[in-house]
């Protein structure tokens, strides 16, 4: 549309960095936003193929140079680029056993957190066909010469893949992992004298959180990141096209998000991870079955909440042998019972609230659903339940996640401790002066009711679509200088089209595609600075919401330009 070249910023989601959310104009860098979440990487996105990505973090220094600091060798030497590695580079290292009599290793104290952890290697062997892994004091042993299995230590998930010309990407995962863990790479599987001659290659190792090892990457002297960044943007695909993604502050108070062997089995249920595609298109999805054929299936996890509060309790499902599993949540205390209860139809993609509390469903890719239901918590503890009477129920899981609130935000992963995605912040570098005409102009769906589109809190207005009534305004520090309705209100996480247009002092409110009736109408040709876009100035007003585009006119459109532009 040619009204664009008129506007003198437009922003539709597209390119960003971390820190940084980049206009399309102007091209001189003004109109890019300042963007900052938080220090940690708790939050998530749905990519561009569907999957939902995390923020990664390889935890090992040094992640291919095996022969410096802070890698040990002990009783053994390290050889770089002694060979050549799965991408074709000579980049793989060998560690040989010195002619000692002993544990021929290498090994790295992580600067980590602990938790649910995974370490892998890539591994090749040489003179020496053995090798065995380690994490702290346990572990497992990895046959070279055919990938087999064995010795695992108890609380160790191991996992092997071969790949061409011998060579395997080896992982064990430790699902109770202390902070700093050692981990530990034997040439061979137990001690004996080393020749200084026989040893294995290794290539690219990494230690990370989560139940599998993910793609690598590449460290120095200090660990290194991936995916969703602390403070990037985050362009969401749940729809057709991109979206900017802005929420509040929420926590995941469920510490083993993935890790459902952490949850209480009420009748001995067979947990299996690890055992299908989770909608990160990774292998890190749960089988959740019951023990046999006459058994329920009936897992739970008890977490500490405020009375009073709201709760959110959401998780991924995908139909195994049943196509009817409900979800719950059960007070633990006085009053007992169930709090909110729903069951989701895999094959009509449904789910129906059996309490009234409120349920949601979300078809993914690959036959996942989203499932949610919600409660006032009645008293200081929450049981999280994923349940079928049914014998020998079986259904695939991933992602839970309870938070206050009234709606599911964006997942947050845990592993092994309750974690908190910051509120995020998308603000102007170069505030723009609204001097007399303007036009503002926003394209999105909001998450939570009542929400600032623009503000400044320098002179403190800002404009508010409050979706349950359909009110539009633009409030000044000196009062309420226009409002309007859009009908009589829709729901949340509905798409809408919203322009608030100053002319000659004179207020006018268009929105999918009609001018809208005035209900309140002040003239005013006050000067205006636009620094906030979408959140203003009260943290109150800190919603969810997805934008699709926003620009801004420093002129005022005609009638028929208006509802040109905000027609859906």
């Amino acid at each position: 549309m040619s009204l664009y070249k008129d506007a003198s910023l437009v922003m539709i989601p597209s390119a960003y960095k971390d820190g940084k959310l980049y206009s399309i104009r102007p091209t001189d860098g003004s109109g890019d936003f300042t963007f900052s979440r938080g220090s940690n990487l708790a939050a998530t996105r749905v990519d561009v193929n569907g999957l939902i990505e995390k923020g990664r973090e390889n935890l090992i220094k040094q992640s291919n140079n095996f022969d410096t600091t802070p890698w040990g060798a002990v009783s053994a030497s390290v050889t770089p680029n002694a060979t050549t590695a799965p991408d074709g580079t000579l980049t793989a290292s060998k560690i040989v056993a010195t002619s000692v009599n002993g544990q021929h290793r290498i090994d790295q104290t992580t600067t980590s957190s602990s938790g649910l952890k995974t370490f892998s290697v890539y591994v090749k062997q040489s003179e020496i066909t053995t090798t065995w892994l380690r994490i702290g004091s346990t572990g497992c042993f990895i046959d070279l010469t055919n990938g087999a299995i064995s010795s695992i230590s108890s609380g160790i998930i191991p996992s092997v893949v071969a790949l061409s010309n011998d060579w395997y990407r080896c992982s064990i995962t430790k699902t109770n992992a202390t902070a700093n863990e050692i981990v530990r790479i034997n040439a061979g599987n137990s001690d004996y004298l080393g020749d200084d001659v026989s040893g294995i290659f290794l290539w690219r190792a990494q230690y990370e959180e989560g139940l599998v090892a993910t793609d690598y990457i590449e460290t120095g002297a200090s660990t290194a990141q991936a995916g969703i960044l602390e403070d990037m943007p985050r362009l969401d695909y749940s729809g057709s096209c991109p979206s900017l993604l802005l929420e509040p502050q929420r926590t995941n108070l469920e510490p083993y998000s993935e890790y459902f062997n952490a949850w209480n089995a009420v009748g001995g249920e067979v947990l299996t991870p690890n055992s299908i595609l989770s909608p990160e298109g990774v292998l890190n999805g749960y089988t959740l079955a019951a023990n046999n054929s006459g058994s329920a299936l009936n897992i739970y996890d008890s977490i500490v909440v405020t009375s009073g509060a709201d709760y959110v309790f959401s998780v991924w499902l995908k139909k195994n042998n049943t196509n009817n599993i409900e979800i719950y949540m059960y007070s633990t205390q006085a009053p007992l019972g169930f709090v909110s209860r729903a069951e989701v139809d895999f094959d009509a993609g449904t789910i129906t609230d059996l309490d009234g509390s409120g349920a949601t469903i979300e078809p993914y890719d690959n036959g996942w659903f989203r499932c949610s239901i919600k409660c006032t918590a009645p008293s200081t503890s929450l049981s999280n339940g994923i349940y079928n009477t049914d014998g020998g129920a079986d259904v695939y899981a991933y992602g839970a996640q309870l938070e206050a609130g009234s709606y599911p935000t964006s997942y947050i992963p845990t592993y092994g401790t309750s974690q908190t995605r910051s509120a995020e912040n998308n603000v102007l570098g170069t505030p723009i002066s609204l001097d007399s005409n303007f036009c503002l102009f926003w394209e999105g769906a909001v998450l939570e009711d009542d929400i600032m589109l623009y503000g400044s809190g320098t002179n403190a207005w800002y404009i508010n679509y409050t979706t349950s009534s359909g009110r539009i305004i633009l409030d000044e520090t000196s009062g309420r200088k226009v409002m309007a309705y859009l009908g009589s209100g829709s729901s949340t996480g509905v798409r809408a089209k919203i322009m608030v247009r100053r002319e000659s002092g004179v207020h006018s409110i268009f929105a999918n595609g009609a001018k809208l009736t005035n209900v309140t109408s002040v003239d005013s040709n006050s000067t205006l600075s636009l620094s906030s876009m979408y959140w203003g100035f009260n943290s109150s007003f800190y919603k969810g919401l997805e934008v699709n585009q926003s620009l801004v006119f420093e002129t005022a459109l005609t009638d028929s330009e208006c509802i040109a532009l905000t027609t859906l």
